[in-house]
């Protein structure tokens, strides 16, 4: 038996695929252009790999700017960047081709608009952990997670940090007390 070597080096077939991968992206770009019509396997390798087939094309829809970047080769990280948007949005927009006017729809509206406030005297107080604040909203009935309080609250304590409302190297202190039991300490100063 004759053994063939394969003419891709071994660990360089990621490079390559990525390298065609672009070259498809730039076919594509060049035959609307062009408004050629691609066919067979080219055609094959070019819809597969984006999504994107030529009866869109043909139907008479547009291809939009967050679509035509990426297929000319912008990752979906360069895309967040350029129009100011998360890249798993970039992602769900160029694959779906869908036009910018959706992003004027945005930001919606948080969460924690109601709670903000409550946010801010707690914050103001000093540095707590999200976490305090997270249980803290949940028992006051607020539906939010984690990661939008912790977000919230970290870019508060920085903007605080930097007015100079904390002191400077004050540590976060963890508030281990319930809201239940800050309401019976305060019942409890209230009758004596």
């Amino acid at each position: 038996m004759s053994s063939t070597k394969h003419p891709i080096k071994a660990g360089h077939s990621h490079t390559c695929h990525l390298y065609l991968t672009r070259v498809c992206r730039l076919l594509l770009i060049i035959t609307d252009m062009m408004s050629l019509h691609c066919c067979g396997t080219a055609h094959t390798m070019v819809t597969s790999r984006t999504g994107f087939d030529r009866k869109e094309m043909a139907k008479g829809e547009t291809i939009h700017p967050i679509r035509r970047d990426w297929l000319s080769g912008m990752s979906y990280v360069a895309l967040g960047e350029k129009y100011a948007i998360d890249q798993r949005t970039a992602k769900r927009y160029a694959m779906s081709n869908l036009p910018l006017e959706y992003l004027d729809n945005r930001p919606f509206s948080s969460v924690l608009n109601p709670y903000k406030a409550s946010i801010d005297k707690w914050l103001l107080n000093g540095r707590i952990f999200s976490t305090v604040i997270h249980d803290r909203l949940i028992e006051q009935g607020c539906k939010c997670g984690y990661t939008t309080v912790n977000d919230y609250a970290s870019k508060k304590m920085d903007e605080y940090e930097r007015a100079g409302i904390y002191k400077d190297g004050a540590q976060v202190t963890r508030d281990t007390t319930t809201q239940q039991e800050k309401i019976s300490i305060e019942k409890q100063r209230m009758r004596g």
